[in-house]
């Protein structure tokens, strides 16, 4: 099963759990290798999302990264941005395998983490100032020596 097929039967999956909101969850799959990355607003729905990934056919692991903030609505547009911003990132070849992370706030997206070269840099911030609902991008990922 490719990476596409299996992160797409996973928010599929998730959004057939009545407790999980998909839009605020990012999948990123590599191989049978599940991370989730985003914000949710519980714990139970942090839970649930790991269980509902877990329980797809084809899926191994299951890295629940998900952080847990009670979310108003400024908060769940910034959930939604931020699920939003890792879904490009990770829909992109050359950032797919990197371990990126999004905070988003009102608008502003923070990425950090660290990839192969300084084009794959200028990549992910490109892709995030794309994304609807980013109107500033903070570009703190390093790239590898």
């Amino acid at each position: 099963m490719s990476d596409t097929s299996l992160q797409r039967d996973v928010m599929q999956a998730l959004a057939d759990n009545q407790l999980v909101f998909p839009d605020e969850i990012a999948a990123q799959v590599v191989g049978d290798d599940v991370t989730l990355r985003g914000t949710v607003g519980s714990v139970q729905q942090r839970d649930e999302a790991g269980r509902s990934t877990q329980w797809v056919p084809g899926v191994r692991h299951v890295d629940n990264q998900l952080r847990v903030r009670p979310l108003d609505s400024d908060r769940r547009a910034d959930a939604d941005t931020q699920a939003a911003v890792m879904d490009a990132l990770s829909a992109h070849p050359g950032l797919h395998p990197a371990r990126l992370d999004a905070i988003a706030t009102a608008g502003t997206v923070t990425l950090r983490g660290v990839v192969d070269t300084p084009d794959l840099r200028g990549k992910a911030a490109q892709i995030a100032f794309q994304t609807s609902g980013v109107t500033e991008v903070h570009n703190k990922i390093e790239v590898a020596s």
